[in-house]
């Protein structure tokens, strides 16, 4: 069988012949980033645009909440793309998570000045230590994912290049953890995953 998605007829790559998820009603200039990244990577246009709505999503975090007017909780959504191996799903996806990686790395380098103030002070508050309020997660034991969310003043994004993985490490005892450390620390939680498919199966999706 041809693979449509790395030796297209028309020489760009598509998840699909007919159907390309549209961008022209997004700003221009994050249209011409996500084109930008197309070309140099030479993937498909939904690899960076779904990386694009994580980071913004990321950036705005829980500045933004829905309400039923009954609760209130920030967002939690799951960006995931699926396509089949050696389509470049991963390079793209890094281009566009770098400057998140960027101020995640001054959030910690920032934690460890603190850090080291605190230790000195012999007058420290051993019940109140300075917290790295971390932005980007990957794959990390159950305990620490947990202790992340709740240090985070304004939402994480998990990035898990491999969702089958991540999925089947989250047990039932996790799942339920997770969902309770977000709502109860009002975190907006965003998660960036990747999935390898068959060529039926490949498409990119945004939920909630």
């Amino acid at each position: 069988m041809e693979n449509k998605i790395l030796q297209p007829k028309t020489g760009k790559l598509r998840l699909h012949e007919d159907v390309e998820l549209p961008i022209d009603g997004l700003p221009l200039f994050v249209q011409e980033y996500i084109n930008e990244i197309v070309r140099v990577y030479h993937c498909p246009r939904e690899f960076p645009t779904v990386a694009v709505f994580s980071v913004i999503a990321s950036a705005i975090g829980k500045r933004v909440k829905v309400t039923d007017h009954k609760y209130t909780n920030p967002l939690m959504l799951w960006f995931v793309n699926v396509a089949i191996s050696g389509s470049n799903k991963t390079q793209p996806v890094k281009e566009v998570l770098r400057p998140l990686r960027e101020i995640n790395r001054e959030n910690y380098e920032a934690y460890e000045r603190e850090y080291e103030l605190w230790k000195a002070d012999k007058d420290r508050d051993e019940n109140n230590p300075p917290s790295f309020n971390q932005l980007l997660v990957g794959d990390c034991t159950e305990e620490a994912r947990i202790k992340i969310l709740q240090n985070s003043s304004h939402g994480v994004l998990g990035h898990y290049p491999e969702v089958k993985v991540s999925l089947m490490t989250w047990t039932a005892t996790t799942k339920a953890a997770l969902w309770t450390s977000c709502s109860a620390c009002s975190t907006a939680t965003m998660f960036l995953l990747t999935a390898r498919a068959n060529l039926s199966q490949s498409s990119s999706a945004m939920c909630s």
